[in-house]
């Protein structure tokens, strides 16, 4: 389908994504069944559209990207739930590479059980351009979850959180939810660089996921310490993916002001339920991943040490070195191995 200006592709059949698109464009999609336009941009496109189509709204930064849990909520299910129902949709943001083609790649994820690299690829040649390291980030994290931990646990997991009206607020915060799933997902991170040696079970995978996600509840109801009211709220997480004790310990232990070491109950439950625990301390060294045009992309064992790899030429990023080497001790101490930092 050509259209002069404006880069449109078929995804699958029903599903196109695309640049801006124009009024010419939108009517003639209507007439071959579009239902639902998604706009991923901050008010950068103008177009007419008929009676009957729907329009949601889903303001993306330029350049970036947003926790993958809130893309589901608020981008991937209303796409889910058009498709199922027969109905033609349209994803777009300005140029229709980067953010529009992340949430391409995600809804083969979940349309077609791709695996990553494929999805990846199958959009990348239908748009060419790269995509920041925000976007590329959100795309691995979210085809780890669903294929890892599935979409029932997502959905159990934010189901809980949605459902509890004080902390409900997180899953609306777009800050507050980047900073949950940053801690959540280089949990898992550091966990799969493990792997080889403590052999963590999918029950250490899902209780590190969890706690991530719940680390920093604590902050959104009132009286006492964050970490304390956190580690309640966890006691409340019904679930039988996750072991709730490690998620409580999980998210009491994230502050450094806690003695995760000496911890004689975390550590009556062994060696790799204490490297879980610390693991989800390490990741909250990270604010927001996201940030600008990412802040982070990847944790990688190389011999006796840790390697936390950041993006050389990121905008909008800090990253204190001091509070990480605090963050990472107990990882450092439980593991032996070393930690730095590099640049890539």
């Amino acid at each position: 389908m050509c259209f002069p200006g404006v880069r449109v592709r078929l995804l699958r059949e029903g599903v196109y994504w695309s640049s801006c698109p124009d009024s010419e464009l939108i009517a003639n999609l209507a007439k071959r069944g579009l239902s639902l336009v998604v706009d991923l941009t901050e008010d950068e496109c103008r177009y007419e559209l008929p009676s009957g189509l729907e329009r949601l709204n889903y303001p993306i930064p330029d350049f970036s990207f947003v926790a993958h849990e809130s893309v589901y909520l608020g981008v991937l299910k209303p796409l889910m739930r058009a498709v199922s129902e027969g109905r033609a949709v349209l994803v777009h943001c300005r140029g229709g590479i980067g953010r529009s083609g992340a949430v391409a790649a995600m809804l083969l994820v979940l349309l077609d059980r791709k695996p990553l690299e494929a999805a990846v690829r199958e959009v990348r040649a239908k748009s060419g351009g790269d995509w920041m390291p925000s976007q590329e980030l959100a795309v691995r994290w979210f085809e780890r979850v669903v294929s890892m931990l599935g979409v029932s646990f997502l959905e159990e997991l934010l189901g809980f959180l949605s459902g509890q009206r004080e902390l409900s607020k997180a899953l609306r915060d777009v800050s507050i939810l980047n900073h949950l799933s940053t801690v959540a997902n280089i949990s898992l991170d550091i966990l799969e660089a493990l792997q080889p040696t403590y052999k963590f079970e999918e029950r250490h995978f899902a209780s590190a996921y969890a706690a991530g996600l719940m680390h920093d509840l604590g902050r959104l109801v009132r009286g006492g310490e964050h970490h304390v009211a956190g580690a309640k709220i966890a006691e409340k997480l019904e679930s039988q993916r996750v072991d709730r004790m490690l998620v409580v310990k999980a998210v009491y232990h994230h502050r450094r002001k806690t003695s995760l070491l000496t911890d004689a109950e975390l550590a009556s439950m062994g060696l790799a339920a204490q490297v879980v625990v610390a693991a989800v301390r390490a990741a909250d060294a990270f604010e927001d991943a996201y940030r600008g045009t990412g802040c982070y992309r990847g944790i990688a064992r190389r011999g006796d040490t840790l390697v936390v790899e950041l993006p050389a030429d990121s905008s909008g990023c800090y990253i204190d070195e001091g509070k990480l080497c605090e963050k990472f001790h107990p990882l450092r101490k439980l593991t032996k191995l070393g930690v730095k930092v590099d640049y890539v």
